[in-house]
């Protein structure tokens, strides 16, 4: 199956109720990191919208309908907005890892060298571990 130009996890194979299986269950590091995080008392704006992002990506993958991908980068989109100072303060480790996560997204999407659904997984997690240390590394000023 294709969607939106990338070769998608066959649909309903491991659950009637959702359609890319491996897809979603990848984005729960996003939910478990998160709320973790929530939990320890780490910045709530960052962090709720880090486990917003998981969820909407579940949902995203989860269904079968193309117009979810809106609700997919709605949270990645304002968490962006929110965070780009962060940008400035990660360690090479870091960035290391964020483009990482990123060629792995960019190999998933142009060529697909890892057969689906392993490298879209990857990204998610990959994704996960990158901006948690993003965030980990970004202690606002005056704070």
């Amino acid at each position: 199956m294709h969607r939106y130009g990338r070769k998608l996890e066959r649909f309903y194979t491991h659950s009637p109720y959702v359609a890319e299986f491996w897809n979603t269950l990848s984005n729960l590091p996003f939910v478990i990191i998160g709320v973790l995080r929530l939990w320890e008392g780490a910045d709530s704006l960052r962090y709720g919208l880090y486990t917003l992002a998981g969820l909407a990506s579940a949902f995203h993958h989860a269904s079968s309908q193309a117009w979810t991908i809106v609700v997919d980068w709605i949270p990645i989109a304002t968490s962006l907005a929110f965070s780009w100072q962060a940008f400035f303060a990660m360690t090479p480790v870091t960035a290391f890892l964020l483009l990482l996560a990123l060629s792995t997204l960019a190999a998933d999407h142009i060529w697909t060298p890892t057969p689906v659904p392993w490298g879209h997984v990857m990204w998610h997690l990959l994704a996960a571990i990158a901006v948690d240390r993003l965030y980990q590394d970004y202690v606002p000023t005056g704070v």
